[in-house]
């Protein structure tokens, strides 16, 4: 663990990969590898569970077990992903998002009109989401900003592949880039 989680966002899924809650952190101990979130009913009688830590420029997942703590919930922090490959956990959402410009040359151009998508699953190195038809092509890179409450999350992405869903919709598989398109590492 590098970063501290403080006030971010975490996709709490229960070991079958059902979303359970979207918390806010309260505090991380990094030294002893813990978070603690609020104590959400939905969290009760969970003792396992995956999550998904929503950071930039790419977020952090984790396998965590949950215990009380006071009133709230406590989450020691293990598995810890960091590699890039095509069985790295993909966490099922349903989350809002602007694409708010495109990148070219390492500089980010802004989009006379926000692109509305919606973020359907976000692995730690990328993620997929739905658009309007024809919106964006293989190889394109864009900044797009993750509505989670009142902490939103600016990321760049780049379309790796795309699938319509004709007349009114296409999905769109990105990996999360660094503005020159290179893959961030942590």
């Amino acid at each position: 663990m590098y970063a501290d989680f403080t006030k971010c966002n975490a996709l709490i899924y229960d070991e079958e990969d059902n979303l359970l809650v979207n918390a806010k952190i309260w505090e991380h101990n990094i030294n002893e590898h813990y978070i603690v979130v609020q104590g959400w009913p939905e969290l009760d009688g969970v003792q396992q569970c995956k999550l998904l830590v929503l950071t930039a420029p790419a977020p952090f997942s984790y396998k965590g077990t949950i215990r009380r703590h006071k009133m709230d919930k406590l989450i020691t922090l293990y598995e810890e992903h960091m590699e890039e490959n095509r069985e790295e956990i993909r966490y099922k959402t349903d989350l809002p998002g602007n694409i708010e410009g495109l990148v070219y040359d390492g500089k980010i151009f802004s989009l006379h009109t926000m692109l509305d998508v919606r973020i359907l699953n976000i692995s730690k190195s990328g993620l997929r989401v739905r658009a309007k038809y024809n919106a964006l092509n293989v190889d394109d890179r864009f900044s797009i900003r993750i509505k989670i409450e009142t902490n939103d999350k600016l990321l760049i992405a780049k379309v790796v592949n795309c699938g319509d869903n004709p007349p009114d919709q296409s999905e769109y598989g990105c990996r999360l880039v660094s503005k020159d398109g290179e893959l961030n590492e942590q």
